[in-house]
């Protein structure tokens, strides 16, 4: 991804009659993720990563990305393998994130839900990361590094089950937007391993824990 520059002019007024106002051009580079991004359309754009042991997580999980949405026209699935299950992302209507495991194996049954408090802007690169540390019993949302919302989890663990994992699609609408460097972890993560690392790629995957 690339970061974007963009140019605002700022206007100030004085006090004296026979003075123009002052006028400052200020410029500004946005934040961008680290990697190649994937670009989907919301309607049949979406990866497909089967149903792999590796991914039928029911401990620990740490769900981490950069997200660039351009809709919120409905909710959209940025990563979805199970409500009931392994774990979904659901990006609300509001900008909202929404986390979603449960001890059904599937779109159904018994689930536990936790909502960001922070929001994503349209247009604009935000990394999420949800955290659902089973060890301690407790599920924490991070948007742009810090803690935006924590919960103590219901479920001692979460059921596998037979829906493939899917990067932009899920139960709900496909994805419409950009996603980078997406990262699924069997462990959880620390806010501050999530900070160090959200801007740095990670060229030899296998040479990680988790």
């Amino acid at each position: 991804g690339e970061a974007g520059l963009s140019t605002a002019e700022i206007g100030i007024s004085n006090d004296d009659d026979d003075e123009n106002p002052y006028t400052f051009s200020i410029q500004g580079t946005g934040v961008a993720p680290p990697g190649n991004t994937l670009e989907f359309d919301g309607v049949d754009d979406y990866v497909d990563l089967g149903n792999p042991a590796a991914l039928q997580i029911t401990g620990d999980q740490t769900i981490e990305m950069w997200l660039r949405p351009t809709s919120f026209s409905d909710r959209k699935n940025p990563y979805g393998k199970a409500y009931g299950g392994e774990g979904t992302i659901t990006q609300e209507t509001s900008g909202a994130l929404t986390y979603y495991y449960g001890i059904s194996g599937g779109n159904s049954g018994s689930f536990q839900e936790l909502s960001s408090n922070g929001q994503l802007t349209l247009g604009v690169w935000t990394h999420i990361a949800i955290v659902r540390d089973l060890t301690n019993m407790q599920l924490y949302w991070y948007i742009n590094g810090e803690l935006s919302s924590q919960a103590s989890a219901n479920y001692a663990s979460a059921a596998a089950g037979s829906n493939s994992a899917t990067i932009g699609a899920g139960y709900v609408s496909n994805y419409a937007g950009m996603i980078d460097e997406f990262r699924i972890w069997n462990v959880a993560r620390s806010e501050s391993q999530i900070q160090e690392a959200m801007y740095n790629i990670i060229a030899d995957p296998n040479a990680e824990t988790g």
